[in-house]
């Protein structure tokens, strides 16, 4: 299997531009980040701290400045693109770094203009601490020895100052280590379970996800859409509180792999509920909502994004991308369970609606998927009631497991492996 990554940058990039707003997982930088004086690129280091110690890590896109009516792809000069070299930018890292962050380096041309593209990586198993002071002009600190660098939900890059900020780090070390023990303990045990509870009552939900249906009918969201249940098996009005706790935990616990973030909180469409949150997006390919609930109900909806890109796939399922949104989705649930419960039994349910009379197709020629499977189908539902651990130790596997039940319903067979090897490619960032 070929894959073309220089398509795939070009368009990555194209949609960073378009969102035309850094975000918690994109910065943005004008074209001397790193010609400039020392604690001009030291400010560069510091981003590289920031989003190494993120849930998800983010990117760093250079070439793009901001005017009046927001922000503008200007591109690089040849000479500014090569400044920005993996190994300069590596050697100055490690003077102030306590462990080198991962990233790449790319360089993309787009409509004749060329962009350097850094990936960085979260980090793997301890957060990323500034070693040395730097002070620019003036005597301005731009780096703080000692100090833990993150970025913030409304894109800032800011020291950890704070017990709770501070926490917020260690728990996200705490969370990979634990995650990665529980699936080395789950392979030593081979197969899959759940710890079974006594059952609950499922309708003690009802009120609230019927009260998300509704508003998700409200915001246009019908007829061919995703929808995600999350949510702990056994009902309480509130697992969580205050409010603020569950914003927490759901900002915790959404991923920033692609160019846009699941879930996404818009910021002119998110409100506080009287029982929890809720955030509608209208907005180019991306129509979607969503609402959280205090008693951890998670309702999310989106309109098939392929049905707004082009022509080429609309009333299609793209391939890839579909392994990938099942990814997040399971990634989400188990960071987000995880920080509400200590333990019990959880259920995700993932529906498909509006399948009948799709294809499922490559967004890539070079991408081997036979053409020609169209759903019969006009809706898929894949539910799990597991246990909190497992969920924390398997999500790849069950992700991975659902994509494949997905193309089975539109004839499609697909080695396991190879879903596997694209799903790695979104974790690793190497697909860009």
């Amino acid at each position: 299997m070929v894959v073309v990554y220089k398509e795939i940058m070009e368009e990555l990039v194209a949609q960073l531009i378009a969102q035309n707003a850094e975000s918690r997982g994109l910065d943005f930088k004008g074209p001397m980040a790193w010609q400039g004086s020392k604690a001009e690129r030291a400010e560069l280091i510091r981003d590289l701290m920031c989003f190494a110690n993120t849930p998800d890590g983010g990117y760093i896109l250079v070439g793009v400045e901001e005017s009046p009516s927001g922000f503008v792809g200007t591109g690089l000069s040849d000479d500014q693109a090569e400044s920005f070299d993996p190994s300069k930018i590596g050697d100055l890292a490690q003077s102030y770094c306590s462990v080198l962050p991962v990233f790449a380096v790319h360089r993309v041309l787009l409509d004749g203009n060329l962009y350097v593209l850094i990936a960085v990586e979260e980090f793997e198993s301890q957060p990323v601490i500034c070693t040395r002071d730097c002070h620019g002009p003036g005597n301005k600190l731009v780096l703080r020895a000692g100090t833990v660098y993150t970025r913030t939900v409304d894109a800032k890059c800011a020291e950890t100052k704070t017990a709770e900020d501070m926490q917020r780090v260690l728990d996200l070390a705490v969370r990979k280590r634990g995650d990665a023990l529980l699936a080395q303990v789950a392979g030593l045990l081979g197969g899959r379970g759940s710890v079974e509870l006594p059952p609950s009552n499922d309708q003690a939900f009802g009120a609230q996800r019927a009260s998300a249906e509704e508003s998700f009918v409200e915001a246009g969201l019908v007829d061919s859409f995703w929808q995600v249940e999350i949510r702990p098996e056994r009902f309480e009005e509130r697992v969580v509180e205050p409010r603020a706790e569950l914003a927490r935990a759901r900002d915790d616990a959404t991923t920033q792999l692609r160019g846009w973030d699941f879930p996404h909180t818009d910021r002119d469409g998110a409100v506080n509920l009287t029982d929890g949150l809720q955030s509608v997006t209208r907005w180019a390919v991306h129509h979607e909502a969503y609402r959280i609930y205090l008693s951890g109900l998670f309702m999310w909806r989106k309109l098939h994004q392929e049905d707004y890109e082009d022509d080429r796939f609309h009333n299609k399922l793209i391939f890839e991308s579909t392994i990938w949104s099942f990814t997040e989705i399971w990634l989400f649930a188990s960071r987000f369970l995880a920080a509400l419960l200590q333990s019990g039994n959880v259920v995700i349910q993932i529906a498909l609606e509006g399948l009948a009379g799709r294809e499922i197709v490559p967004s890539r020629p070079s991408i081997s998927v036979w053409p020609g499977h169209v759903c019969q189908e006009s809706r898929h539902t894949l539910r799990h009631t597991i246990s909190l651990g497992e969920l924390r130790a398997n999500h790849m596997q069950y992700a991975v497991s659902d994509a494949t039940d997905l193309f089975e319903l539109f004839g499609v067979m697909v080695d396991r492996g190879v879903m596997r090897s694209w799903q790695e490619k979104l974790l690793n960032r190497a697909v860009y």
